[in-house]
């Protein structure tokens, strides 16, 4: 925030990454947000929970969309990238059954607690172990360390760079990409999360060298 020049322009590919208020920093920046934190916060937010500090919902976001619009340039990459097209392929994979024992436990505690979950400002967040469960177990348990996902992905890999390709994996979770990280090794991967500093590091290192065939990556718009 203390820098300061004649011309400046903020860049992102992604403004918003996980709610409204992550466009206060680049407004505020740039000059076109005058208020503090506290005041932007309690304009666009309703308050509520224990002590009044938890965000429930948002509010005047038309107001933040029009101030948003009038200073931000947009350029999609199909129109300034030669690029071509996306192919998505839904890759099923069947549990083990230790996994799928940990799953059925998760279940049967929602169900369990399922008043609690509907009375939840978020449902869907109380429901989020359900999807830690399919993805890797060891998340929710220290002795119990499997996923079928993994094992699919290696399969994967194996095709990919044996065709002399890289691959980029994304997970919402960085407890997900930390012990993919050390599975992965004979990649020489790379890896993007928060706790990663020398983040343009990492991926020069994806780019420019031919032993690094992997970068997995922390995204939260997954």
């Amino acid at each position: 925030m203390q820098l300061k020049a004649e011309t400046m322009i903020a860049m992102t590919g992604t403004p918003l990454m996980n709610s409204p208020l992550d466009l206060y920093m680049p407004i505020r920046w740039l000059g076109f947000e005058k208020h503090n934190f506290y005041s932007f916060k309690n304009h666009y937010c309703i308050m509520g929970g224990y002590g009044n500090y938890q965000i429930m919902g948002y509010k005047h976001l038309d107001q933040l969309k029009e101030q948003f619009e009038k200073i931000v340039l947009r350029r999609l990459k199909k129109d300034v990238l030669d690029l071509p097209e996306k192919i998505y392929i839904d890759d099923y994979v069947e549990m083990e059954a230790k996994q799928n024992k940990i799953y059925k436990e998760v279940k049967a505690e929602i169900k369990e607690n399922i008043d609690k979950v509907i009375s939840s400002p978020n449902p869907l967040a109380e429901m989020i172990r359900l999807r830690q469960a399919t993805d890797y177990t060891g998340i929710l348990s220290s002795t119990i360390q499997e996923s079928a996902k993994f094992e699919r992905l290696e399969e994967l890999l194996e095709e990919i760079t044996a065709n002399n390709k890289k691959a980029i994996i994304f997970s919402n979770w960085t407890s997900v990409i930390n012990p993919l990280y050390e599975r992965l090794q004979k990649y020489n991967p790379a890896i993007i999360t928060g706790e990663i500093k020398n983040r343009v590091e990492q991926e020069n290192k994806f780019k420019n060298n031919d032993t690094c065939k992997i970068i997995l990556r922390y995204n939260t718009e997954l």
